[in-house]
């Protein structure tokens, strides 16, 4: 029970936590930066009901 105590104490989940939200929002910049210039046509005027 000691030697698994010890090895709790010893491993950060909280910082492999913490990676992963760091990776997730690079991700989410990433996305929003490729969707930014995106822009929906229509072949002619009128309401979009659809995509």
């Amino acid at each position: 029970m000691q030697k698994k105590l010890e090895a709790l104490e010893n491993t950060n989940s909280f910082a492999a936590l913490q990676l992963q939200i760091h990776n997730n929002e690079i991700n989410l910049q990433d996305i929003e930066r490729s969707i930014a210039h995106y822009d929906v046509k229509a072949p002619a005027k009128g309401v979009l009901v659809e995509i």
